[in-house]
This record gives C-alpha cells, sequence and structure tokens, in this order.
C-alpha cells in the first residue's frame, strides 16, 4: 500500500511595502477574480471579467495579507534546487 503525502509548507520571505522590508511566511497564491459591467462610453471595454493574484502571507506578530507578487522576495533560496541549462 502507498501513501501519499500533501504538504503545504509554508516559505519564509521579505514583504516590501510603503519602502519597509518586513519578515514573513508565504502561504499560497490567491486568485481573486470578478465580472464587471462594460464601460458606457464608446471605446471603452467590453464587459468580462477582472482577475487579479495575490500571495497570501503571515507576519511575523501573527497578521495575515494579500500582497502584490512583486512586493514578495523569498529567502529560502529554493532555486539552487534546479538546473538550468548554458547559453
Amino acid at each position: 500500500m502507498q501513501n501519499i503525502e500533501i504538504n503545504f509548507g509554508v516559505r519564509p520571505c521579505i514583504v516590501t511595502q510603503n519602502g519597509k522590508e518586513k519578515k514573513a511566511l508565504f502561504h499560497m497564491w490567491e486568485n481573486f477574480a470578478k465580472p464587471v459591467a462594460a464601460d458606457l462610453y464608446i471605446g471603452g471595454c467590453p464587459e468580462g471579467q477582472m482577475s487579479m493574484i495575490f500571495g497570501l502571507v503571515e507576519y511575523d506578530d501573527g497578521t495575515m495579507g494579500e500582497v502584490n507578487p512583486s512586493q514578495i522576495r523569498f529567502v529560502d533560496n529554493k532555486i539552487k534546487d534546479y538546473a538550468f541549462e548554458e547559453g
């Protein structure tokens, strides 16, 4: 019999907001989407869906936050575990 283990581990990161850096634990990505109505003026955007990605992070005081991916810097150096071709 085989066991399957699912691990949703956290990753240590630094979140930069308003020029300040805060230590945090990254939990997961969140996709936020909502329908939007068409613009009323000629040449405006058609109706559709707005979609955004956020990172859910836990700060060292225990509070949670939704942050833009560009504000997250992972500090566990996991990228060293992958091989990239030279050239």
